[in-house]
C-alpha cells in the first residue's frame, strides 16, 4: 500500500488572523475537502463567539462545520486554532487532545492552524489540496506527515 504524501501550506496575515479569514479560508479548503464536522483545540480567539469557541490545548470540541463558521463571523482576531476538517462525526471523535499533529491528522481530511495570530497553515493530502495550495500561492513544503512542520 502506497503512503499518502501531504502538504503543508502557511499563509502570513500581514493584519494578523481573524475570524472572517478562518472562515473564508475554510470555505476554500471545503470546496476540495468534504467535512462537515470539525475537532477542534487550542482556540483562543477575542469577539462574541470567545465563549463557544474557546478551546485549551488539553481539550476537544466537537462542532459541526456549518455551526463553526457561523461563529467564526463573530470572531475578531483569533490567535491561536486547531480545525481538523473531518467527513463525520465519528471520525472527529476519534480525535484526541493527547496526541501528537500527525496521528491525529490521519484521522482528518485536513487541518487548517492559526498560529500566533499571524499565520494560517493548511494541511492535507496533495490529491486534495492541490487547487487549494495554488490559490494561496504560500510557502509549502510536501512530504508525508512526519515530515511536515508543525509549529507552536
Amino acid at each position: 500500500m502506497t503512503r499518502r504524501r501531504y502538504v503543508q501550506t502557511c499563509v502570513e496575515a500581514p493584519e494578523g488572523a481573524d475570524g472572517d479569514g478562518l472562515r473564508r479560508l475554510l470555505q476554500q479548503v471545503l470546496t476540495v475537502v468534504s467535512a462537515s464536522w470539525a475537532a477542534v483545540t487550542d482556540v483562543d480567539l477575542v469577539g462574541e463567539a470567545r465563549e463557544s469557541l474557546l478551546t485549551p490545548s488539553d481539550e476537544i470540541r466537537i462542532i459541526p462545520m456549518l455551526r463553526l463558521l457561523t461563529l467564526l463571523e463573530q470572531a475578531k482576531q483569533v490567535v491561536w486554532a486547531n480545525v481538523f476538517l473531518c467527513a463525520t462525526r465519528q471520525a472527529a471523535e476519534q480525535i484526541t487532545a493527547s496526541e501528537d499533529y500527525v496521528p491525529a491528522l490521519s484521522k482528518a481530511e485536513a487541518l487548517v492552524r492559526v498560529v500566533d495570530a499571524g499565520y494560517y497553515y493548511v494541511y492535507g493530502p496533495v490529491d486534495q489540496i492541490e487547487s487549494v495550495r495554488r490559490e494561496l500561492a504560500g510557502e509549502d513544503k510536501e512530504g508525508f506527515l512526519e515530515e511536515l512542520d508543525f509549529p507552536e
